[in-house]
C-alpha cells in the first residue's frame, strides 16, 4: 500500500483485470489486511463505484487512515481492490458481514423494482481464513 500511497508503480499488475486500483488518485472499495505486534488487523474501506458520492478511497487516502490507526503502511497488504469489498467473520458463534451491502438482484422483477440482496452479495470464489491458535 505505501509504495501505491507515494505513486509509485508496482510491478506485476495484470493489465487483463483491467485499470489498475492502485493508479495514483484512483478510488476503489479496499479490504486490507496488517501486522503489527502479535495483532492481526483486518480492514473494509467500501465504495459503491457507480455512485458520485461513496466510489472508495485512493492509495494516499488509505494510507492515511491506517497510519491513524497506528499501523504502517510498508506493512499492511491489499487484498482486493475489486468494485466493492466485504469481510465475513464468526465471534462467538455468530457470523457476522462488514462491507458492501448494495448489491441488487438482476434483473429487475415484474413490477420494475430492483431488490436489494444486501447480505446475498456474490458467490463467493476465493477465502481467506485466519484462526487463532489454541
Amino acid at each position: 500500500m505505501a509504495t501505491a500511497a507515494r505513486g509509485g508503480t508496482l510491478a506485476g499488475y495484470d493489465a487483463s483485470l483491467g485499470l489498475s486500483p492502485f493508479l495514483p488518485g484512483a478510488r476503489y472499495a479496499r479490504t486490507l489486511i496488517g501486522l503489527a505486534g502479535d495483532v492481526l488487523h483486518l480492514r473494509v474501506l467500501d465504495g459503491a463505484p457507480l455512485v458520485r458520492h461513496f466510489q472508495g478511497v485512493s492509495c494516499s487516502e488509505t494510507a492515511s487512515l491506517i497510519e491513524a490507526d497506528g499501523l504502517d503502511a510498508e506493512h499492511v497488504y491489499h487484498l482486493d481492490g475489486g468494485q466493492s469489498a466485504k469481510l465475513a467473520l464468526r465471534r462467538d458463534g455468530q457470523d457476522l458481514v462488514f462491507g458492501s451491502m448494495h448489491y441488487l438482484l438482476w434483473p429487475k422483477q415484474d413490477d420494475g423494482a430492483f431488490l436489494w440482496r444486501g447480505g446475498q452479495g456474490r458467490l463467493l470464489r476465493s477465502a481467506l481464513a485466519v484462526s487463532a491458535r489454541r
